[in-house]
């Protein structure tokens, strides 16, 4: 098992505001593998909605730290 560890803001969060569909099937395919995939942003929990969570992350790190799920 392997950790993931995907940013947000211009990696996996495209700019235009979208996560592109081919993001979304390799963090499927990854947990499948049974890797853990986890967000780790500098955004405020709270600004994690809509797109970003089209993905089951297995945690959430946000606030560069400042909170953990």
């Amino acid at each position: 098992m392997k950790l993931i560890f995907l940013d947000a803001d211009g990696t996996l969060f495209h700019h235009e505001g979208y996560i592109p569909d081919s993001a979304i099937k390799a963090c499927i395919q990854a947990q499948k593998n049974g890797h853990k995939v986890i967000l780790c942003t500098g955004r405020q929990r709270i600004e994690i909605f809509g797109p970003m969570l089209e993905i089951d992350y297995d945690a959430i790190i946000a606030g560069s730290g400042a909170t953990i799920e």
